[in-house]
């Protein structure tokens, strides 16, 4: 997703919004958005099994999870999973609207929690297909 898409997703959200952020305001949002989104669940574009050059955090024994690049101009892409452009959405608007902030951090920590549920299930069903080793710990 773009960022001019993730900037008409962050209106969706807010209909009627009263508070309009500079571009400088708007960008820094957005990137604290991802950087959170990445300490609370796995973005799977974020993972590396290798060690990256800048490491924003390991993952248990797995790997890492490098830092997002940095959006800057309406064609950049947002660097994060299609999956999770919601949830960065509701924690950039949470940032920008502050009067409606609780409404958007339990619309954020909800779209977390599913998301950290699929990525358990999904390793549970790997540990299964591998004959039922499921000494390996999960991601999150």
């Amino acid at each position: 997703m773009t960022l001019r898409e993730f900037k008409i997703l962050l209106l969706s959200q807010t209909p009627g919004r009263t508070v309009t952020p500079d571009e400088t305001m708007l960008i820094n949002s957005i990137q604290t958005a991802v950087l959170q989104v990445a300490h609370d669940t796995v973005p799977l574009r974020l993972f590396r099994r290798d060690r990256p050059a800048e490491v924003l955090r390991r993952v248990s024994d797995e790997g890492y999870i490098r830092y997002p690049r940095r959006v800057i101009m309406d064609g950049d892409d947002v660097d994060l999973d299609e999956i999770l452009m919601d949830a960065a959405a509701y924690y950039t608007n949470s940032i920008i609207e502050q009067q409606k902030k609780g409404t958007h951090l339990n619309a954020y920590e909800k779209i977390i929690q599913r998301n950290n549920e699929r990525l358990i299930e999904t390793h549970l069903e790997v540990c299964a297909s591998n004959g039922g080793d499921y000494g390996s710990r999960p991601f999150i």
